[in-house]
């Protein structure tokens, strides 16, 4: 499904709460190809992988 630029920051965004809310760096990622199709999403697990 294609997204617009908004849609993929939002996208991002609340990966980036919903780390937040588990003590987690709050980072989110979106790849998008150039039609806003996401290729992949992720997140950051620092503090997670680091203990």
């Amino acid at each position: 499904m294609q997204k617009t630029p908004e849609e993929l920051m939002r996208l991002a965004i609340d990966m980036a709460k919903e780390a937040y809310c588990i003590g987690e760096v709050p980072v989110g990622c979106v790849i998008a190809d150039a039609e806003g199709n996401v290729i992949k999403r992720g997140n950051y697990p620092l503090i997670t992988i680091s203990f």
